[in-house]
């Protein structure tokens, strides 16, 4: 989910950004999902449909990337998460 950027600001940016059509799915999504009473807020289901709709990017799509796509590519923003994630499953591990 970091990678993607999808925490609750960055989701309602990106989506405001985003094609027509990733806006158009998610209206319909959240509109089916309170058809079938899926307990999802308007913020989730945008959170799941730029998921959707970004991962698809980055398979079809060469980078670089649109803005709403929001995929992480800073090679220093990446080594720092992958520096906090390392750390998390050294402590995980050394639980063990």
């Amino acid at each position: 989910m970091a990678l993607y950027r999808l925490a609750p600001e960055e989701v309602e940016r990106r989506m405001s950004l985003a094609p027509e059509g990733v806006r158009y799915w998610h209206k319909l999504s959240l509109e089916g999902r309170k058809q079938v009473d899926e307990p999802a807020t308007e913020m989730q289901n945008a959170r799941d449909v730029l998921l959707v709709f970004s991962t698809r990017e980055v398979r079809h799509r060469e980078p670089p990337y649109a803005d709403w796509v929001g995929l992480q590519t800073d090679p220093t923003v990446l080594t720092g998460i992958l520096t906090k994630y390392d750390s998390i499953l050294r402590k995980v591990d050394a639980c063990y």
